[in-house]
């Protein structure tokens, strides 16, 4: 409860200032449903036969710190993508949109828990492989010579919107 009040807080106070495209930090909406979803997933037919012999009990200790975790922290995850039809990137986002919505409405209970903990996983994993080629990404290289720096890797989040204002 804690991770989601100081979420939502700070959610309420960046919000403005950051860019459209995303969150930074795990939505809470999304660590809800993360939760909420696993016992209807529980039930399911695949989980019956497939997945009992994992151990779930440990996952779950550990599941909910991950979430506050993952809320408080500075991962961007992204929203859900743009509908539209008239350029190709918003039609991407239309099938993309009415396929979750198709899943969530015909196979709910195997549905959501996974695509929840995908979510989840792939904010985490982006993180990390973007720290990994932004590490040591400096004004200067080892020698201190900013001529010879290593060119940016990862590109500013910020950087387009920024340009676009002033």
């Amino acid at each position: 409860a804690t991770s989601v009040a100081l979420r939502l807080a700070r959610y309420n106070t960046t919000e403005t200032s950051t860019p459209k495209g995303g969150f930074f930090g795990l939505p809470s909406p999304a660590a809800g449903m993360t939760l909420a979803t696993y016992y209807p997933f529980t039930q399911t037919d695949f989980y019956q036969t497939q997945l009992t012999g994992l151990p779930w009990s440990q996952f779950l200790l550990f599941l909910p710190i991950v979430l506050g975790l993952a809320m408080l922290s500075n991962v961007h995850y992204p929203r859900l993508p743009r509908v539209g039809v008239r350029t190709v990137r918003g039609f991407l986002g239309l099938v993309v949109n009415l396929t979750i919505l198709g899943f969530g409405i015909f196979s709910r209970d195997i549905f959501f828990f996974p695509l929840a903990l995908s979510y989840v996983g792939y904010g985490m994993a982006r993180g990390a492989v973007v720290s990994y080629l932004d590490r040591g990404d400096d004004d200067e290289n080892e020698d201190g010579d900013p001529a010879r720096a290593r060119p940016r890797l990862v590109k500013d989040f910020g950087a387009r919107r920024r340009r676009r204002r002033g």
